[in-house]
């Protein structure tokens, strides 16, 4: 895609402590501005979530309930979190920007990288470095940055917190570091219980609301049966501890070690 005319380029830091809407998407030949994107970037951690707009949510209440059907149509949906930097920093050459997945619903997805152009006061545009493609994004939320990179003591999974303002986004990786394709793993699954497995990863959007944020509010994410609970964090120097459902829809804490953490203020 080309340039789009009188937008300024922008590294990665230009865009800390922004929550943004993706309103159009220009792939393939084809267009999609329906689809429900959300984005909120810290100061270099960021969260993601993608839903279209046909997307059905399946009506079981916990994962142990989902079918084979089910899963599939959860996989329609893209949901991945990381660290966003500028090309030199990720050891590539060019004025482009490159997204880590650290936790991503589909792990097979290729290498992200983008150029991105500041196209007016809340638009950014993006085209795409591996893939030819252009999206363009609006700035609705601006605040002060905070965020977390996490990791399971004991099963290594990875996770990320980013709050921006009063919007958070929460990313909950595998424990069995799974890389395949998504859609055909839950087809070659020997069990129900195996495709299930696939799925008990989540990324999240939410609001913090009440005295002090002492609401948490999950609205949008990959397994849809969370939206409406509290995520409930419990943020330590060395430790998070977060409120979650295991695969029976019970409630139970997760603990998390910190490997990094810090705050930012949003450039005006």
């Amino acid at each position: 895609m080309e340039p789009t005319s009188s937008a300024v380029s922008v590294g990665a830091g230009s865009l800390a402590g922004m929550e943004l809407n993706r309103t159009l998407l220009a792939a393939d030949g084809e267009l999609d501005d329906t689809s429900t994107v959300t984005w909120v970037q810290g100061a270099q951690w960021y969260c993601d979530v993608r839903r279209p707009a046909d997307f059905v949510a399946p009506t079981a209440g916990c994962l142990a309930d989902l079918d084979r059907a089910d899963l599939h149509a959860l996989a329609r949906q893209q949901g991945f979190a990381g660290r966003l930097v500028d090309g030199h920093v990720a050891g590539t050459r060019g004025s482009h920007v490159v997204w880590s997945h650290e936790v991503d619903l589909h792990p097979d997805t290729p290498a992200d990288a983008g150029v991105l152009e500041l196209a007016g006061p809340d638009i950014v545009h993006e085209r795409g470095v591996h893939a030819d493609y252009l999206e363009h994004w609006r700035i609705v939320g601006r605040g002060e940055a905070r965020e977390w990179q996490l990791v399971d003591p004991h099963t290594g999974a990875r996770g990320v917190l980013v709050v921006v303002g009063n919007r958070f986004g929460w990313a909950r990786g595998r424990a069995d570091g799974f890389r395949g394709a998504l859609t055909d793993a839950i087809d070659a699954a020997v069990s129900d219980d195996d495709a299930r497995a696939l799925f008990d990863c989540e990324v999240c959007i939410g609001t913090v609301r009440g005295p002090a944020g002492a609401a948490w509010t999950v609205t949008m994410s990959t397994l849809p049966f969370r939206e409406g609970a509290q995520l409930g964090p419990l943020l330590g120097e060395s430790t998070v501890t977060v409120t979650d459902f295991d695969p029976n829809g019970q409630e139970v804490r997760r603990n998390w070690a910190v490997c990094d953490s810090q705050s930012t203020r949003s450039t005006p």
